[in-house]
């Protein structure tokens, strides 16, 4: 049986920030998501993650992945902040071994946001 699946993997705690953010999520202040009751670090991180300046969203596929991830990355980057949650410009796509699955004139209006890696090239 096939499975579908598409992780985005966050790491725990790993800097001085991250201890920050454990001591402060086990204050006994009430915190809310959507209005109900979560702790400070659950909270306050996703968002932080989408609006800091520097983190992207990569995404990254094999062969046909590789073409999805591409068309899902233009897909994505034409919707507004109020559709996504965060800005469209953070999203970016590496595709390895792609088939050829666009035009010549798609494939540039990406190449800002989209990488293509094949056998000693990369488009």
């Amino acid at each position: 049986m096939h499975k579908k699946l598409v992780i985005l993997g966050i790491s725990g705690t790993c800097t001085v920030y991250d201890v920050i953010t454990d001591i402060v999520s086990s204050s006994h202040e009430e915190v809310t998501f959507e209005g109900y009751s979560t702790h400070f670090s659950t909270a306050e991180a996703p968002p932080w993650f989408l609006t800091h300046e520097g983190f992207r969203l990569r995404l990254v596929g094999h062969s046909l992945g590789g073409s999805t991830a591409s068309l899902l990355a233009m897909m994505l980057r034409k919707k507004s902040f109020n559709e996504l949650g965060f800005s469209p410009d953070i999203i970016f796509a590496v595709g390895y071994a792609n088939p050829p699955s666009v035009c010549k004139e798609l494939a540039e209006s990406c190449s800002d946001f989209v990488t293509i890696v094949v056998m000693q090239a990369s488009l």
